[in-house]
């Protein structure tokens, strides 16, 4: 079995994309369900409940939080 590590940036740099693309086709708004360190970079919060909902004002301009 092969062990392999994320680095701390590589899930922002995977994501950002994605919700890039559903802007460019005219969503508003999406639903997103991830894990914490995505949601502490969207948010800027760095403790959160689970199953917790947050609402981010996305755009392609959107710039993350450092690690919180």
């Amino acid at each position: 079995m092969k062990i392999v590590f994320v680095r701390h940036g590589e899930p922002i740099s995977r994501s950002k994309p994605v919700f890039d693309k559903y802007v460019d086709l005219g969503y508003e708004k999406i639903m997103v369900v991830a894990h914490g360190g995505i949601i502490r970079r969207y948010v800027g919060i760095g403790l959160i409940d689970h199953c917790e909902v947050f609402e981010v004002e996305y755009s392609k301009e959107f710039s993350c939080f450092g690690w919180v």
